[in-house]
């Protein structure tokens, strides 16, 4: 009798070993995402900042631009793209990289500014909302602004709203209009792209 009541309580013992085990782990799991999604967060915090320092320099130097060129760190501010709905006001860059991302949203292929054809911008869709992070926001019927450095301004209305895969990148080259601008960003979850198609009326 006695050895079966202190098996029992080793048995017991043993749960609630694995039990505290367990939860420990589940408690390290959840601190360790947290962690990711706190330091995502900041990231976007630390890039609309970058940005914002970028958009300041833009807007005090574009009137002086020499033939429509402005170079701010290695880059080159070929625009700002403007979406009052979301709040959004950003300098665009180029040559695309993963270091540019980090910065503003970036011309990614396509059409340049006054030309027709497609312009394909792309920006991180970050946690605090910063560059596309709120693109998500826009509906059909919705305007987009385009500034070139020379001061000309684009209109576009947003026409279609679409998610697809990431190796989808056919769907790129599909527009209506003569002059298109394509907005393109990851969703929340990273495993597809968001597409926001705008044309000129």
């Amino acid at each position: 009798m006695f050895k079966k009541i202190i098996h029992k309580f080793k048995s017991a013992s043993s749960q609630k070993k694995v039990i505290i085990s367990l939860s420990a782990i589940a408690l390290c799991c959840i601190l360790v995402a947290a962690g990711i999604t706190i330091n995502k967060y900041c990231e976007g915090i630390k890039a609309r900042q970058e940005a914002q320092k970028m958009l300041e320099y833009y807007n005090n130097t574009v009137d002086e631009a020499n033939n429509g060129q402005i170079e701010y760190e290695g880059y080159e501010v070929i625009g700002k793209i403007i979406i009052d709905k979301i709040s959004l006001s950003l300098p665009i860059i180029f040559p695309y990289s993963t270091k540019a991302l980090s910065t503003s949203v970036c011309y990614y292929q396509g059409a340049l500014l006054g030309q027709d054809g497609n312009m394909v911008i792309t920006g991180h869709n970050y946690a605090s909302g910063a560059h596309f992070g709120n693109l998500d926001k826009l509906k059909i019927g919705d305007k987009v602004s385009l500034q070139a450095p020379n001061g000309q301004k684009y209109e576009y209305t947003v026409y279609n709203i679409e998610i697809i895969k990431p190796d989808n990148t056919a769907t790129l080259y599909k527009y209506e209009g003569q002059r298109a601008l394509t907005l393109l960003t990851c969703t929340s979850n990273g495993n597809r792209r968001l597409l926001v198609r705008c044309k000129i009326e």
